[in-house]
């Protein structure tokens, strides 16, 4: 499944968009969502991924869960 086609979202800081606070991708409604916080900065957004979050789902996928939602404790 394609993740635009899934449940996806991010949450920024502010109108310009600058610091990333949160990211999600659901492709199995139905199974339950990996947390993970994360400590870097990122360029992930609502319907495009970058290295990091490519690898988390990858991750997420491999241990059996339905979705992921990311924390960025250190967006700047």
């Amino acid at each position: 499944m394609n993740l635009c086609e899934g449940i996806s979202g991010a949450l920024f800081e502010g109108t310009e968009r600058r610091y990333r606070f949160a990211l999600w991708r659901t492709w199995k409604q139905e199974l339950p969502k990996l947390l993970a916080n994360l400590l870097n900065p990122s360029t992930a957004a609502e319907h495009r991924d970058d290295p990091t979050s490519t690898q988390m789902i990858g991750l997420a996928k491999r241990l059996g869960y339905g979705g992921i939602v990311m924390t960025n404790l250190v967006p700047f």
